[in-house]
């Protein structure tokens, strides 16, 4: 969305920036990331501040994941360092997980969006 900056920061959307890599994996275990794909993070030693600066280009390509779970977690890692949700249900934006393109529409849908799990 354009100006996605100005809309207000999700208070449900935790602050990663002092988390340990061990804490970024138990967080994506816990938001429905299988054990082996998130202990990448552990692995690679990426943590809350490193995953703040990741690409997807570092995601699909540098962490050696296949490309479904790859997606998963590059949503989830855009999530975190905007701490802003876009993506809501598909029942929720009319049928599709299309991005809102207008602050006005996302506030219109703001009860309705959930984070993605």
């Amino acid at each position: 969305p354009r100006n996605w900056q100005d809309l207000p920061v999700d208070p449900s959307i935790p602050d990663i920036a002092s988390w340990s890599a061990a804490r970024m994996s138990q967080y994506l275990v816990q938001n429905g990331i299988k054990d082996t794909v998130a202990k990448v993070f552990f692995d690679q030693e990426i943590d809350g501040a490193s995953a703040l600066v990741l690409t997807r280009k570092d995601v699909l390509h540098s962490l050696g994941l296949k490309l479904g779970p790859a997606l998963k977690v590059y949503q989830h890692i855009k999530r975190l360092q905007t701490r802003r949700n876009f993506y809501g249900p598909p029942s929720a934006v009319g049928g599709s997980t299309e991005i809102a393109s207008t602050a006005a529409e996302l506030q219109q849908h703001h009860k309705l969006l959930q984070p993605v799990q």
